[in-house]
């Protein structure tokens, strides 16, 4: 039961998480909260047929519900919105048993290969192809342009239908980058579709991540590039006084706000129209400060003490938080706690 058990459970919530955004747009109801309840329910499952789950990995079961029902109670349902990733992670971490390994080499050849077909039909067949993917009650399809059409002169359309966001193509295409770091041509295929779609967040999250792998041989290279990519998409338009303000107004309300609500969070309090740019400031606001440092901890610990290719992951995820938060949707917090769930469970080095 064990192999079976797990590989049939975590591959039916994520083929949920991977087609229900479209699913959500066509039937126009949200449907985000089933793939969470299933994991839950397999974890239950997992801990009574599962002897030793029960009596080694008590203390991580009883956590999941402690994180959750406090988190409910003081927060609210955002809670779980924005603790998602953690909470998947000690799922799967609780369904996967002791031998299972999931294949993500063969779900990221997967989501590149959509990704690739959506970019080659926008723009060699109908730029409209995926304009039936509309709701207006549910976030859905939006076409934007990609960063490098100033540069080469050249309108492109970055992939994006998945998830129904450029940042999240962008996201999946910067893991993608490690991911087939040893797969030559998928890895030229998501440098290809990372440099139509990429955003000055996903490529620090890459930067994080070579970073992480070899310190020295990357770091003055990575930063130096950094700073050329800064100049030459952003020198324009860039306007320092306005991201100061915009980014500063944030951390200042939140140091005006009452200590309970600073460590346990007011996620009912209005915010301005911009706080998803806010980047970290809008979780700590939904959360509070102490639930935000679980993040913070957990990836520290995996980082230092794992040391495999998820952690690694791991990191450029959270990295990518800092700024905006695809990480916390549909399809990709599920694929993050997966991450989390590996991480914890491997010891293999990068």
């Amino acid at each position: 039961m064990n192999i079976k058990f797990s590989s049939w459970a975590i591959n039916t919530i994520i083929v949920m998480s991977l087609t229900f955004p479209t699913l959500q747009i066509v039937s126009g109801i949200y449907l985000h909260r089933i793939p969470y309840l299933l994991a839950g329910i397999f974890a239950i499952i997992a801990v009574f047929y599962r002897g030793y789950i029960y009596k080694s990995y008590l203390m991580t079961f009883v956590l999941i519900f402690s994180i959750t029902f406090t988190g409910l109670l003081v927060v609210g349902t955002k809670y779980t919105a924005f603790m998602n990733p953690v909470i998947y992670g000690l799922f799967f971490y609780v369904i996967m048993g002791k031998l299972y390994k999931y294949n993500f080499i063969r779900l990221y050849k997967l989501l590149t290969l959509l990704l690739l077909l959506e970019f080659l039909i926008i723009n060699l067949i109908n730029y409209n192809a995926f304009g039936f993917l509309k709701n207006d009650l549910i976030h859905s399809y939006t076409a934007l342009s990609s960063k490098i059409t100033p540069l080469t002169g050249i309108y492109i359309l970055p992939p994006n239908s998945i998830y129904y966001g450029v940042q999240v193509a962008s996201v999946l295409m910067a893991i993608s980058v490690i991911i087939f770091r040893d797969h030559l041509l998928w890895k030229y295929i998501s440098i290809f579709l990372f440099s139509v779609c990429f955003s000055l967040t996903s490529i620090v999250m890459i930067a994080t991540g070579m970073v992480i792998i070899n310190f020295k041989k990357y770091f003055p290279a990575l930063i130096l590039s950094l700073f050329i990519l800064i100049y030459i998409f952003y020198s324009e338009s860039l306007n320092f006084d306005k991201y100061y303000s915009t980014f500063s107004a944030f951390p200042i309300s939140w140091w005006e706000r009452p200590i309970n609500e600073k460590l346990f969070g007011y996620p009912h309090s209005p915010v301005y129209s911009w706080s998803w740019e806010l980047g970290y400031f809008f979780i700590i606001k939904n959360l509070g400060l102490i639930n935000v440092l679980v993040l913070g901890i957990m990836n520290i610990i995996l980082v230092v003490k794992r040391r495999n290719i998820h952690s690694v992951i791991v990191t450029m995820l959270h990295v990518s938080l800092l700024h905006y938060h695809p990480a916390l949707g549909l399809g990709l917090s599920q694929l993050f706690g997966l991450h989390i769930a590996h991480a914890m469970r491997e010891n293999n080095h990068y």
